[in-house]
């Protein structure tokens, strides 16, 4: 079961983006107030924001596990060059002219299919392809005679992420278990002879993409386009060979995929990058 989202959650979330995205831009309204600022009722700056430009948004990043690593790294802004971590279209990062407030996170695996051994083209044709939230070592994602992940994928949900920005740690550990989703109705995975491979499941995991595997963050924290972002998952240890790195193709048809995914605020054109 995710958490419940409501209207008056996204209100709130909205208010606080005004004033934490002003923050971090020192955009607040000039007047006769101390420092020369305006202030409201209340005696508090009032941000210099056009709410035109604040909308509903998501930031989607990734990078690929590889094996003897326990360290991953993701991408926030589309101009960040970091290994193992190849920008795609499945991905949705910010520009150097916006901001985002974070209202919600999701950490899962992805498997993911590219075409012509070039991760900046999905490949959406084979049979095996799903590219849906892998939210626990399920036994769905599976190959023609055992489940693909290994059980020792549960190592992802016993790290910590870490968030630093300008060189500032503002979440030193933030645990990934409470990400570990594992559903009430699962895949089931038996030998079907009808079927190609023969142990095809029937059905997919039970996943809510709205709530599943999301948990809100507050205090809350603001990606500018233009500052030094950088966001890290920190494992217990290395990542083992295990299914399915071992399989066949991996690294040139397909790779796991560690996915960052957020919700929240998006403050269009609101950094000094121009």
């Amino acid at each position: 079961m995710g958490y419940n989202v409501t209207n008056q959650n996204q209100r709130e979330l909205f208010t606080t983006a005004k004033y934490m995205i002003a923050e971090a831009n020192n955009a607040w309204k000039k007047g006769a107030g101390p420092g020369g600022y305006a202030l409201d009722a209340r005696g508090k700056r009032i941000p210099d924001i056009d709410e035109t430009q604040l909308t509903m948004g998501f930031l989607k990043t990734m990078t690929s596990v590889t094996v003897n690593t326990s360290v991953l790294q993701f991408p926030i802004v589309d101009t960040q060059q970091i290994t193992n971590a190849q920008i795609n279209s499945l991905m949705r990062l910010i520009s150097m002219q916006d901001s985002f407030l974070v209202g919600s996170i999701s950490v899962y695996l992805l498997e993911y299919y590219f075409a012509d051994g070039n991760q900046g083209s999905p490949d959406f044709t084979t049979d095996s392809t799903y590219f849906t939230p892998i939210t626990y070592a399920s036994a769905f994602h599976d190959t023609s005679v055992s489940p693909w992940f290994d059980k020792a994928w549960a190592i992802i949900w016993l790290g910590y992420l870490s968030v630093e920005v300008d060189k500032k740690v503002v979440i030193p550990y933030w645990d990934t278990d409470r990400h570990l989703y594992i559903p009430q109705q699962q895949a089931t995975n038996f030998p079907v002879s009808g079927l190609t491979p023969d142990q095809w499941p029937l059905f997919q995991d039970q996943y809510d993409a709205s709530t599943d595997g999301f948990y809100p963050m507050e205090p809350t924290l603001v990606f500018g386009g233009g500052r030094q972002n950088v966001v890290k998952l920190q494992l217990p240890a290395n990542v083992p060979l295990v299914s399915p790195l071992t399989d066949a193709g991996y690294g040139t048809d397909f790779v796991v995929k560690c996915v960052l995914m957020c919700r929240g605020i998006l403050a269009q054109n609101s950094t000094a990058v121009r």
